[in-house]
């Protein structure tokens, strides 16, 4: 069930004219985001990059024809490098790589009612956090750091179509020693490289502790793991919540709210 532009029972079908200004309301609706029964997150993610005029496969297949998969081996059999020495998983199934829409929806619906005013996403790839924002958390501030410009690019040029006013997304190698991690409410990150870069942002974070307050949203098996061994401080005061995909911590404030609930 793919979403479609101008369906006949879209709410705006028959008010406006203007793609994208349709596109604009739609992402306002919160049923535009919700997981959708009988489709998985990952095609529901698919669709919407689509409805929304994303080119990501097309950019996926030009950044692997012009650089090293990730999950080949570094030798000079081949002319083609890897795009850096960060993990920048050229090759990677883009709907594996990016996280859904329904699950961003899922964690900022949490999140909302604690008021954060800056949402950062450390490793943001096309910036899928900030769109669901705008339904979300609309007057918050998103800041988004990408390491692949093509990847940057192109989400600019999806935001500026939906005049996306509060998303600031910049060209930076978040494992340069010069990156300071901005002050946030929010923090998201996931297993973005290997587990000594992970580590060494996770204890950027952790020093931040010391004068503010903020959650962490982290994906990934690895970047949960190094969280619960050797950053009890994301989490000691607050019990975090699990989900299969994701885990919220809380430096401070109790996060009361069950995961049954904001299923329903």
């Amino acid at each position: 069930m793919a979403i479609e532009p101008h369906r006949k029972d879209s709410p705006f079908g028959h008010q406006c004219c203007d793609p994208q200004e349709q596109l604009r309301k739609e992402i306002l609706l919160d049923q535009f985001f919700k997981e959708k029964p009988g489709l998985s997150n990952l095609q529901q993610a698919k669709d919407i990059d689509s409805h929304l005029g994303f080119k990501i496969p097309k950019i996926e297949r030009k950044l692997l024809k012009k650089y090293r998969a990730y999950y080949k081996k570094s030798d000079s059999s081949n002319s083609k490098g890897f795009h850096s020495e960060s993990e920048t998983w050229v090759g990677l199934h883009p709907q594996v790589l990016l996280t859904p829409y329904a699950e961003i929806h899922r964690f900022l619906t949490f999140l909302k009612s604690y008021d954060p005013k800056i949402v950062v996403d450390l490793g943001a790839a096309y910036r899928r956090i900030g769109i669901v924002m705008s339904n979300i958390l609309p007057t918050a501030q998103f800041k988004g750091f990408e390491i692949v410009t093509e990847r940057l690019e192109e989400a600019k040029r999806v935001y500026a179509s939906l005049l996306l006013e509060n998303c600031q997304i910049e060209h930076q190698n978040i494992l340069d020693d010069s990156f300071e991690i901005p002050d946030a409410d929010i923090y998201f990150i996931y297993d973005f490289s290997k587990l000594e870069d992970i580590n060494l942002i996770l204890r950027k974070m952790y020093k931040k502790i010391q004068r503010r307050n903020f959650f962490v949203v982290a994906k990934g098996d690895t970047v949960r793991t190094l969280i619960e061994a050797k950053f009890p401080r994301f989490w000691s005061n607050q019990r975090p919540i699990h989900s299969k995909e994701w885990s919220i911590y809380s430096t401070s404030a109790k996060l009361n709210f069950s995961l049954s609930r904001l299923e329903n």
